[in-house]
C-alpha cells in the first residue's frame, strides 16, 4: 500500500495477507520435506560403498486417488465425534495404545506411547464441525514414499449420515498399493468405524 502525504511517500507493508500465504503453501510441507531430506542423508551416509545392485530401479511414481461412501445409522455430531475424538476406539492401524487426533487447523493425528515414544501420522488441514475434516498425509508415514491427504465430508439424511471419503496420495504407487490402499480403507470405514459408532464396538 503506498500513499502520498506532500513530498513523502510512504509504503506500507501488509504482512498478515502474506503469513496466509506462508502457512498455507510452505509451513504445511517444509517439515516433512526437512524429514525426508534427513532421511535420505543417513542412508546414503550408511550405505556408502556397499553393494547397490540388489535394490529395485523400477518404482513407479505417480498418483492414485480412493473414493467411498457409505451410510451410517447416526447423527452427522456422532460420526464426526468419532472422526476426531474418539478416533482411537476405532482406527485399526496402529502399534500404540493411544491415537489422537486433535480437531483444529494445524493440529497432530498421531499415535502415543506411555513411555513417551509414538508416531506421527499427519496434520489437520481443514475443520468445519460436523461437516468437513481434512487430513495431510505425511510423507514417510507409510510405508512406501507416498504424501497426500484424506478428506470426510458429511451429509445428513433424515436423522443418518452419508460419509464421503477421498484420499489423494503422490509417490510410490503400482496397482498392488491401489488395491491394498482401498481395501484397507474400506475395512476402516465400512467396518470398524460403523461398529464403533453404530454398536459401540471398539477394534
Amino acid at each position: 500500500m503506498v500513499h502520498q502525504p506532500g513530498r513523502e511517500c510512504w509504503h506500507d507493508l501488509i504482512a498478515v495477507p502474506i503469513r496466509y500465504v506462508y502457512d498455507c503453501w510452505v509451513w504445511t510441507f517444509e517439515g516433512r520435506w526437512d524429514a525426508t531430506l534427513s532421511r535420505r542423508k543417513d542412508f546414503l551416509e550408511y550405505t556408502n560403498g556397499a553393494d547397490m545392485s540388489s535394490l529395485n530401479h523400477t518404482t513407479k511414481v505417480g498418483a492414485m486417488t480412493v473414493e467411498q461412501q457409505l451410510t451410517i445409522d447416526a447423527p452427522c455430531e456422532k460420526v464426526f465425534d468419532a472422526l476426531t475424538k474418539d478416533i482411537g476406539k476405532w482406527w485399526a492401524y496402529r502399534a500404540s495404545e493411544r491415537m489422537q487426533l486433535e480437531a483444529w487447523p494445524g493440529g497432530r493425528f498421531y499415535e502415543e506411547n506411555p513411555d513417551g515414544g509414538g508416531f506421527l501420522w499427519g496434520t489437520v488441514l481443514e475443520v468445519r464441525r460436523p461437516k468437513v475434516l481434512r487430513v495431510s498425509e505425511l510423507l514417510g508415514s507409510l510405508p512406501s514414499v507416498r504424501a497426500g491427504a484424506h478428506k470426510y465430508e458429511l451429509t445428513d439424511d433424515h436423522g443418518k449420515t452419508i460419509l464421503t471419503f477421498s484420499c489423494q496420495l503422490l509417490g510410490e504407487v503400482d496397482d498392488e498399493a491401489r488395491v491394498c490402499l482401498a481395501s484397507g480403507w474400506d475395512e476402516l470405514l465400512s467396518t470398524h468405524l460403523r461398529n464403533w459408532v453404530e454398536k459401540g464396538v471398539a477394534c
